[in-house]
């Protein structure tokens, strides 16, 4: 899953040379996702869930659970998180803790990947490893 079609088109792309497969999500969840997000969002793996839910906890969270609820081998979430204050990183920080809380609520095998080194901050991906999610 990214809030970004591009990077969501890469990582299928590079996971297609691995041999790696993104199944479509099952037709029930597929409704329920349909239901948590913006008419203008396609339903597709991987999902790009657009911004339009950027910075509603909430709704991310509630987003994420039904995608989990998919049982694919694993959910990965796309994060690159920016770390100068400028570029205001609670909002990514935000959205990782939505998804931390959508894989406690539904158990799912979870990571959080970021494109560049740079975009998981330490701090971060010692949050994320506590809870139980790959990064």
């Amino acid at each position: 899953m990214s809030c970004s079609g591009g990077e969501a088109a890469l990582v299928a792309d590079l996971a297609s040379e691995r041999g790696l497969s993104f199944p479509p999500f099952p037709e029930a969840v597929a409704r329920r996702l349909a239901a948590t997000l913006d008419d203008l969002v396609t339903i597709d793996n991987p999902l790009d869930y657009h911004t339009f839910i950027w910075g509603r906890r909430e709704q991310l969270e509630n987003t994420f659970a039904v995608a989990l609820e998919g049982r694919f081998d694993a959910a990965m979430l796309i994060l690159d998180t920016p770390t100068h204050p400028a570029m205001k990183p609670d909002a990514w920080q935000l959205t990782a803790r939505a998804f931390i809380e959508a894989q406690r609520r539904t158990g799912a095998r979870a990571v959080v990947v970021a494109s560049l080194p740079e975009g998981m901050p330490p701090a971060l991906a010692d949050e994320l490893g506590r809870a139980g999610i790959a990064r």
